[in-house]
């Protein structure tokens, strides 16, 4: 006689995973690994074949005499700038840009255009303005990179003025590659915001990790998002259609201390000891580590969140 009992079949349970959980599983989608081992570029060879190098912006400060030389109404030139900024305890400065990331980034794009056979376009990133507030941090690059030996040409040259930080420099980046119709692009950065500018990238090529990584940048970026698609004026942009092309785009990461030491290994790799030595560059290192802690955790941009959202919360 049949036991109805065999019968019933147990109802498998499918346990939910946790936040925390999910944003482990989704790290390993995204290939995501130490902060140590993100620091590192791809090869030279890999960028070959790529559209456009996109510079990520970095700080910069002008000369101390940037006043003096202006006092009359002058052509400026590029020499005036110096692409750094006093460090961290105002005393050193970092004169060759390592710290700051600027000058670094922008030397190694020149030597880079050397390298590769084929001539991309290079697109300075950043709409901040230079310590005298005429010109953008873009503006001032793509001046250092047409002037100043070795030289990329003019028309290889497009300006990327919007943007004032990693998150935004992606998004205006793409916007640019949506619009030339580019498929591949160059990042260029120094090596310890590799970490950071991967993972935001990632986000922004599938917007279902963004409740994972970024969920206190999100309304920043949608702001952002429809800002920028206002801008090109046109109904075929749209912020699912900006998803739908990021996922398609390949982003090659280079960085920049990786392309100076191929262009000149004895000067460059005792210039990078000295720098890293020194305090500011430790606090720089760990002020990115951080960041890409704070990613990897969910938690990248909460302080400023809690602080913009404190009267909110209270109430």
């Amino acid at each position: 006689m049949p036991n109805p009992e065999s019968d019933i079949h147990p109802v498998d349970t499918v346990k939910e995973l946790s936040e925390e959980e999910r944003r482990a599983e989704a790290l390993k989608t995204l290939g995501l690994g130490s902060f140590e081992e993100e620091m590192r570029g791809a090869r030279i060879e890999e960028v070959n074949d790529c559209q456009a190098v996109a510079v990520l912006g970095g700080g910069i400060a002008c000369r101390e005499l940037f006043k003096e030389k202006r006092k009359t109404e002058q052509k400026q030139s590029f020499a005036e700038y110096k692409l750094t900024w006093p460090s961290y305890n105002k005393k050193e400065v970092d004169p060759k840009g390592f710290i700051t990331g600027a000058k670094a980034r922008l030397t190694a794009a020149k030597h880079l255009n050397q390298f590769l056979s084929n001539k991309p376009y290079f697109v300075p990133a950043s709409g901040q303005m230079a310590p005298d507030g005429d010109k953008s941090h873009a503006k001032v690059g793509a001046g250092y990179l047409e002037k100043v030996s070795p030289k990329i040409e003019k028309n290889q040259i497009i300006l990327e003025e919007y943007s004032d930080d990693t998150v935004s420099n992606f998004i205006e980046i793409i916007m640019i590659a949506w619009k030339k119709g580019w498929n591949k692009i160059a990042i260029l950065s120094n090596d310890y915001h590799l970490p950071r500018a991967k993972g935001f990238a990632k986000c922004l090529q599938d917007e279902s990790f963004m409740d994972l990584f970024l969920k206190y940048k999100k309304d920043e970026i949608y702001d952002r998002l429809s800002k920028a698609i206002a801008r090109m004026n046109d109904n075929k942009y749209s912020i699912d259609g900006f998803f739908k092309f990021a996922a398609s785009l390949k982003f090659i990461f280079v960085d920049a201390e990786d392309i100076l030491r191929q262009k000149d290994s004895l000067h460059y790799t005792a210039l990078f000891d000295k720098v890293r030595q020194s305090p500011a560059f430790q606090a720089r290192i760990a002020s990115d580590k951080k960041g890409y802690d704070d990613f990897k955790a969910g938690n990248y941009g909460k302080a400023q969140w809690l602080k913009l959202h404190q009267g909110t919360l209270i109430n």
